[in-house]
């Protein structure tokens, strides 16, 4: 677990440290709004981007799908970029909406004790000792605003996200797997509470008709636990392999071992390839 926070930890001091550079860049077309949650009083801070295909645009009525990332203080602007890439010279995907939950910063803090602020929320937030209240943030508050906003497809929404929000992207699966249509979890942190999603999958016994349709695991083959403490591997295969066991009808599960990779150079390709292989993009 040492090893996975204090990865985690360099890279949210790099990009946060781009992030609060006195000339930010700006990604076209982006909005950002800080919401605090009715529920653990907590501000959130949401960056969102409507990203539109030139070759089929959006027909009248149109309801957009909807890309949900944890992480959004790190992920946010690759994600955004790459999705665009994909999106803008699509002729089956007309656009989506992607929003990345983060935390805003307090200006009044040093860049350093920020960052150890932000990262200490985030530890909470998606692991089980917070991951309740951060999920009803996200089902009360979160998808509310952006519905009041956007005209969005209900039933087409995907939770994505990597380590700790690979686990959260489990926990969210496992708790309330009607919340979204598509889970993609990278690099899930397995681990957390001594297995505890391995052990609660051996319960999990939901109505078919509140099934998600598709679900991908994903992990590097170099998370090994000789290198991360944790046999980060073993247990993402072992979560797929049992819930295909499962067989939950109407459920689509995939576990895809990314080789040569690494705990944060898995990254990128893990959400581009894992947002294309649960179908939130063409």
């Amino acid at each position: 677990m040492k090893l996975i926070v204090t990865a985690a930890l360099l890279l949210c001091v790099a990009v946060d440290a781009w992030s609060q550079s006195p000339a930010p860049v700006h990604i076209d077309g982006a909005q950002r709004f800080v919401i605090t949650a009715k529920k653990n009083e907590t501000p959130y801070q949401i960056d969102l981007i409507r990203l539109g295909s030139v070759v089929a645009p959006a027909s009248e009525g149109y309801r957009l799908p909807v890309i949900y990332l944890t992480d959004g203080n790190t992920l946010f602007a690759m994600v955004a970029q790459m999705v665009g890439n994909i999106v803008s010279f699509s002729n089956r995907l007309p656009a989506v909406l992607v929003v990345a939950i983060g935390y805003p910063a307090d200006p009044a803090m040093k860049l350093g004790d920020d960052i150890t602020r932000k990262q200490a929320l985030r530890t909470r937030d998606l692991s089980p000792a917070g991951a309740e209240n951060f999920l009803a943030f996200i089902e009360d508050d979160l998808k509310p605003f952006i519905a009041g906003r956007f005209a969005v497809d209900p039933g087409e929404q995907t939770l994505a996200g990597h380590s700790l929000g690979g686990f959260f992207s489990v926990y969210t699966f496992l708790n309330r797997p009607h919340a979204f249509k598509r889970y993609m979890a990278a690099s899930p942190s397995l681990f957390v509470n001594d297995h505890a999603p391995l052990k609660q999958l051996e319960t999990f016994a939901p109505r078919p008709s509140l099934m998600a349709s598709r679900m991908l695991i994903s992990v590097g083959g170099l998370e090994t636990k000789a290198r991360m403490g944790q046999d980060m591997i073993g247990d993402a295969r072992s979560f797929a392999d049992a819930l295909q066991r499962k067989d939950v009808s109407g459920l689509d599960v995939t576990f895809h071992l990314f080789e040569d990779e690494d705990h944060l150079s898995v990254i990128p390709g893990a959400l581009m390839r894992g947002l294309r292989a649960v179908g939130s993009l063409p």
